[in-house]
């Protein structure tokens, strides 16, 4: 009767040993595998193939937004003739952002812009808009 009792108890002890419910979890999810797609670029200013008649000033106003996070947006905007360029390049870690800002009209000539604009995200994945657009007197 004693070696059943202890053949027994070893045997409880032995699944008692087991611990399946506090057993650490190897699995590990990645929060960069839920970043499913490239940025978006929203331009509202200044659009595409427009001419901007009679302004001192281009107003710029672009939304960038990722379903995990911007890491890093340009906006380049450059004349056709001999004045500035405007480059804003902004490393950035939000899902969102706003550039609203103005670009001051070099002269009352005609002149024609060639706007870049891109956004990349966590897992470099980038956005790319390349247009252009007008402004006269």
């Amino acid at each position: 009767m004693k070696k059943i009792l202890i053949v027994f108890s070893m045997i409880v002890f032995a699944f008692a040993c087991k611990d399946e419910i506090n057993l650490p979890d190897y699995s590990y999810d990645d929060p960069l595998d839920n970043d499913t797609l490239a940025p978006v670029i929203n331009v509202h200013h200044p659009v595409l193939d427009s001419t901007y008649s009679g302004l001192s000033q281009i107003p710029i106003k672009v939304d960038f937004s990722d379903d995990y996070g911007i890491k890093e947006i340009n906006f380049q905007l450059a004349p056709n003739v001999s004045a500035p360029i405007m480059n804003f390049v902004k490393g950035i870690n939000s899902k969102t952002f706003l550039l609203d800002t103005f670009y001051p009209v070099p002269s009352t000539d005609s002149i024609e812009y060639t706007v870049l604009v891109t956004a990349s995200d966590s897992l470099n994945r980038v956005t790319t808009l390349n247009y252009n657009f007008t402004s006269k007197d």
